[in-house]
C-alpha cells in the first residue's frame, strides 16, 4: 500500500509466493471466481531500482559460480597431472 507506487513489476522471490497464492485463493472463494493461470506482481516506487538490485544479486552469484568451477577445473587437472607424472608419463 505504498502510495508513491507507479509501476509493478512480476514477481521474483519465491519466499513471497505463498502469500500471493493465499491472497489468491481467498479471492476466489471470495468472488467466486477461478484462476487458472495467475501472474503476480509487486508494485514498486522505482522499478528500475529493484530491477538492478536484483541483476547484481544474479551476477554475483554467476560470476561465484563460474570462480567455483574454475578452481574445481584447476585442481581436477592437478589431481590428473600429478596422477600421470606418478604413473610415468
Amino acid at each position: 500500500s505504498n502510495m508513491h507506487a507507479r509501476s509493478g513489476i512480476r514477481l521474483f522471490r519465491d519466499q513471497e509466493l505463498p502469500w500471493y497464492k493465499l491472497a489468491l485463493q481467498q479471492a476466489e472463494a471470495m468472488h467466486g471466481i477461478r484462476s487458472e493461470h495467475p501472474v503476480f506482481f509487486t508494485w514498486l516506487e522505482d522499478p528500475s531500482a529493484g530491477l538492478n538490485a536484483d541483476l547484481t544479486r544474479s551476477m554475483r552469484w554467476y560470476f561465484t559460480g563460474i570462480s567455483m568451477h574454475l578452481v574445481l577445473q584447476v585442481l581436477l587437472v592437478i589431481a590428473a597431472i600429478g596422477t600421470l607424472w606418478s604413473w610415468g608419463w
